[in-house]
């Protein structure tokens, strides 16, 4: 594994305390929502075995009372993972609940298996760290969505540019603050599915299916995820431009991108996002 990664771990630093100083609406006071943890009915004993891995570390008890202890909800929101028949992870707002599928829970296992010789020279509990991290910055990409449903977030553009906005600013500044590096795996997971897409190699209709989607291109999310993070602290994000190899034209403008990202969640999420003491 790269030294730098390690080195990046301590390098961060404390984030930037925010702080909403405009009063609240009466109606944002009185918002009762709670984040309301749950894991499904297995059906297999492989699936068994992946929901009693997640309920043993409390993750989605965790999840929950982050977003309980960090957003304002209008409505209650379920959050946890079930069996869902594919490798996936989404919100569902007919039923108000973000899920993480045991599947993808599967693939990512074996995602990072498969790497391992990128984790040889680290203990093997890092694998297990890479594992929480990219839960992590899945859940907060899924929690934009319910955050943007529930509470009428108003916003413009693509939804889906604007949860990964979300899930790389509260890693930031809400994750790493609890001592848990999600934005680093995260990144390598975006980069890694990037790898195996092979653009080039795609038939033209799978492409432009590529293409069309809602989604940014999984390349060019690992290259935004990096360049916010170097925008935030260009002494240690330098290292993830260079591991998505990110263009000396793009990492200038970092800086400015990430003052811009940052203003714009607190300005759009303001009367959802509680402040940070």
């Amino acid at each position: 594994m790269h030294r730098w990664f390690i080195a990046l771990l301590i390098a961060i630093g404390a984030s930037n305390a925010w702080s909403q100083s405009a009063p609240l609406p009466l109606e944002q006071l009185l918002w009762s929502g709670k984040a309301i943890p749950f894991y499904g009915t297995p059906s297999s004993e492989e699936s068994r075995q992946l929901l009693a891995l997640v309920r043993e570390g409390n993750l989605a008890e965790r999840m929950a009372s982050f977003t309980q202890g960090r957003m304002r909800l209008r409505h209650n929101l379920a959050v946890g993972f079930q069996d869902c028949g594919s490798p996936n992870a989404f919100y569902k707002p007919a039923n108000r609940e973000i899920v993480i599928c045991t599947e993808f829970i599967k693939h990512l296992t074996g995602l990072l298996i498969e790497r391992k010789a990128f984790f040889a020279e680290q203990p093997p509990e890092v694998i297990g760290q890479w594992l929480l991290g990219i839960l992590w910055v899945v859940y907060l990409h899924e929690l934009s969505h319910a955050l943007i449903d529930l509470n009428q977030v108003a916003i413009t553009g693509r939804e889906e540019d604007v949860a990964d906005q979300f899930a790389i600013w509260a890693s930031l500044n809400y994750i790493n603050d609890l001592g848990m590096l999600a934005f680093v795996p995260g990144i390598w997971y975006f980069q890694e599915l990037a790898t195996s897409q092979r653009l080039k190699d795609l038939p033209p209709e799978m492409l432009a299916h590529m293409l069309s989607d809602e989604h940014s291109l999984q390349g060019q999310r690992a290259l935004n995820f990096a360049c916010w993070v170097y925008g935030r602290n260009p002494e240690a994000g330098r290292a993830l431009t260079r591991f998505v190899a990110l263009s000396e034209a793009r990492a200038q403008r970092c800086e400015s991108e990430y003052r811009s990202l940052n203003y714009g969640i607190q300005s759009q999420f303001r009367k959802t996002l509680k402040p940070i003491r």
